[in-house]
């Protein structure tokens, strides 16, 4: 098993579902990430620990050279495999805005009368 990580509940939520609930975009995107990952090992990483935000945050250049995040990562990467933790992110999934809403419309024709 290897461990693929996101920052990104939504992101969870597209690939730990069917790809055709999405749009066109995404659902060939998440179908993509569904042939070539296992679903289960996708994990969550909170974004105070996520290691590719620092520079977007501001990070001065001083600071992440003295960061040990930013050098060695959270520490509980360093556990084992079975002692990392687990984060059950749940997303209500009518509030992800990518959600292909289908719709259907009907249009019922009545025969011209003759007057």
């Amino acid at each position: 098993m290897k461990d693929l990580w996101t920052d990104s509940t939504i992101t969870l939520a597209w690939i730990r579902s069917r790809s055709r609930i999405w749009t066109t975009l995404v659902a060939n995107r998440v179908s993509s990430i569904q042939t070539n990952t296992d679903s289960k090992d996708w994990r969550h990483v909170n974004g105070v620990e996520n290691l590719a935000d620092f520079i977007t945050r501001g990070c001065a250049a001083l600071e992440l050279k003295n960061s040990q995040m930013w050098w060695h990562g959270p520490e509980w990467l360093k556990l084992d495999q079975s002692q990392l933790p687990v984060l059950n992110v749940r997303v209500d999934m009518k509030d992800v805005p990518e959600r292909n809403r289908n719709t259907l419309v009907l249009v019922a024709e009545r025969p011209h009368e003759e007057v």
